[in-house]
């Protein structure tokens, strides 16, 4: 093409792809040469495939997408992409590299690009397009397609701010709260919450709350309804997730080596762990690996659940130890996280997050299974909040959510007691220099 310039460059170090992007500050990308670096590194990865493509290119409208998408444009028209479809104002629904499944990139795929970003030495660039070279761009309202006549009065915060409106662009009971005191205060029957990700089928994206609304719009019932129901008859899990956010990177990779090499070790399964008056023995531990029931991909060292026998309420765990290899593209994703399961049903999970934009994210989960007619109490939960963070777990004062009502009391049981036997086994205090996670969800 006509007006490509060709830019010499160096690596920059770091520019490995976490979950579904390269995963940095603000700053980090206002370096000179390194988003343009890193789009180069994407098209190269792509080798051939890329010349008379047509590309995809959006964000989820945060700062700096815009200047970014622009980058996108000139140095695809550069590389012989042949049409870019756009979002208008740049956005569109993320993650930030998709494939042609519409999928998140896998592991083969972002190392190949990570590999690449370690050896480049220039980038291709058409600076100033004009409109009579053979390069289509087309802008499209990224929205239309998904507009099904709600009314104006349904929506809040439809204007795209680059701040998010100081909000924060992944939420949670924590970053939500406003939503949760919404629902709890107003009159609605369902309030959902999810980031701009486009993870059709997962439990973060427009799918869950859609299928929610499936069950009540098909039973007439509400969610309190329907959970309860669901409790009487097949027991109750009780989930709790600590985040441990913009941690040091290399002592928190230290720890999940540590803690797999002992979890793994001879002895370890049937080992017994004590605390607060209570003895946990293990029943399984391992680097989780699960085969996806949609394209048949299974996904080697990630996380899972137990499952509980309809019958005879007996609890069990499904383990495939051994690595996959999609049918489609051949490609393993591995050491996604450690778990430990207990006897007892319960389960603890670590695992370092690929969402974060700076240092590590530790997440922490601590799931129970109960089967008990008390579990039918919708407002029943362990532990939410420790309001005295400096002391160990077990005499941490908690907020327990009993009734209407909350109330305090010294955790003795249940959560409390794997949050301190997960504590003992992974060290993380000591790893992430941290006495309490950045959120609790």
């Amino acid at each position: 093409m006509p007006g490509v310039v060709i830019v010499d460059t160096n690596p920059f170090e770091g520019q490995k792809p976490g979950t579904s992007g390269l995963r940095k500050k603000v700053k980090v990308f206002l370096q000179k040469n390194y988003t343009e670096n890193f789009i180069q590194s994407i098209l190269d990865a792509n080798k051939s495939a890329i010349i008379g493509s047509t590309l995809v290119v959006g964000g989820d409208g945060r700062y700096l997408v815009k200047e970014v998408v622009d980058q996108i444009i000139k140095i695809s028209a550069a590389n012989g992409v042949s049409k870019l479809i756009v979002g208008q104002n740049g956005i569109l629904s993320t993650p930030a590299f998709n494939c042609s499944n519409g999928g998140p990139a896998p592991d083969n795929t972002t190392n190949d690009i990570y590999k690449i970003t370690t050896e480049i030495k220039q980038y291709k660039i058409v600076p100033d397009l004009v409109e009579d070279q053979p390069f289509t761009v087309e802008v499209i309202d990224s929205v239309n397609d998904y507009v099904l006549g709600a009314p104006e009065s349904a929506i809040r915060r439809s204007v795209p701010l680059e701040d998010f409106g100081g909000a924060h662009p992944d939420p949670n009971l924590t970053y939500a709260a406003d939503l949760v005191n919404a629902v709890k205060e107003g009159d609605f029957d369902f309030g959902a919450a999810f980031d701009g990700d486009d993870h059709v089928r997962e439990k973060d994206g427009l799918w869950a709350a859609l299928a929610w609304l499936s069950v009540l719009a098909a039973t007439g019932r509400s969610v309190e309804d329907v959970l309860k129901d669901h409790w009487a008859q097949f027991g109750r899990n009780y989930f709790t997730r600590y985040d441990y956010e913009e941690c040091a990177s290399d002592p928190c990779n230290e720890m999940m080596q540590v803690l797999e090499k002992a979890i793994t070790a001879p002895g370890f399964i049937g080992s017994k762990h004590a605390s607060g008056g209570k003895t946990y023995v293990v029943k399984t531990a391992d680097n989780f690996s699960y085969m996806d029931p949609i394209d048949r991909s299974v996904a080697m060292k990630q996380v899972t659940s137990s499952y509980m026998d309809l019958i005879d309420r007996s609890v069990a765990m499904k383990q495939v130890t051994s690595s996959y290899m999609d049918l489609i593209d051949r490609s393993v994703a591995m050491k996604q996280g450690l778990r430990v399961v207990f006897e007892d049903g319960s389960r603890v999970v670590l695992r370092l997050s690929g969402t974060g934009s700076s240092g590590a994210t530790v997440r922490y989960v601590l799931v129970s299974c109960r089967v008990c007619a008390s579990c039918s109490s919708f407002y029943e939960f362990y532990i939410l909040l420790p309001i005295n963070k400096d002391t160990g777990p077990a005499q941490r004062i908690y907020y327990l959510n009993i009734g209407s009502g909350l109330v305090k009391c010294r955790a003795a049981t249940g959560h409390a007691c794997r949050d301190a036997v997960a504590l003992q086994l992974s060290k993380l205090p000591s790893y992430t220099g941290r006495d309490a996670p950045t959120v609790i969800t």
